[in-house]
């Protein structure tokens, strides 16, 4: 049996940084150049891994994506996708993809371009129907240790797939980071969900 694959790939700007006693956040300003752009929240369990990055630099973040349960400004606690890094480096510049480092003169002419992809293979765990135009699917990993589930938004152009599979189906999926705020009772909340992009049976 393959294993399971749940990965978050990020690279952007370090847009802001927040600090307290167990972890970091750092927020990253990803797909930029597309429009208004994501703004994802990274969880840091080991601050070791931040040191020397300041707000400005540009990140490249590997790390896995949950559903968990966070306490919002109103006191409520609300079901949030949580992007947890394993690790964070500077992003390369583009034609390092491509050359060795010294095979390169020069430290500057380039940087890289953004990144916001997350990669999926697991079992499905749910489908909701929110609307005629809007389902939400909850797919559930497991690395060995510790079983991750996470809800991810579809839209029309995945229904005729939604439509076959059954609960329990091992699926594939690539999605991204959307992020977006919104006020509920005068206070505004962030929102940070992941949204198919592809989606397609698992053969074993």
């Amino acid at each position: 049996m393959k294993k399971d694959i749940n990965r978050v790939r990020l690279r952007g700007l370090i847009y802001g940084m927040s600090h307290n006693p167990q972890s970091s956040i750092i927020t990253l300003a990803v797909d930029s150049r597309i429009g208004a752009g994501n703004y994802p929240k990274v969880f840091i369990l080991d601050k070791n891994m931040i040191k020397g990055f300041s707000i400005n630099d540009r990140v490249e973040v590997i790390g896995t994506a949950q559903q968990s349960q966070l306490k919002g400004d109103d006191g409520k606690y609300h079901s949030v996708t949580m992007i947890t890094a394993q690790t964070i480096e500077p992003a390369k510049r583009r034609l390092l993809d491509y050359f060795k480092k010294e095979d390169i003169v020069g430290e500057t002419g380039g940087n890289s371009s953004d990144k916001n992809e997350l990669l999926f293979v697991g079992n499905l765990k749910d489908i909701y129907i929110v609307s005629d135009s809007f389902k939400k699917i909850s797919i559930e990993t497991n690395d060995g240790e510790t079983p991750k589930q996470v809800t991810i938004s579809c839209f029309p152009e995945t229904f005729a797939f939604l439509e076959t599979a059954s609960i329990g189906d091992r699926i594939a999926i690539v999605g991204e980071i959307q992020t977006n705020k919104r006020k509920k009772n005068g206070i505004e909340e962030f929102m940070q969900n992941v949204v198919c992009k592809d989606i397609a049976f698992f053969k074993e």
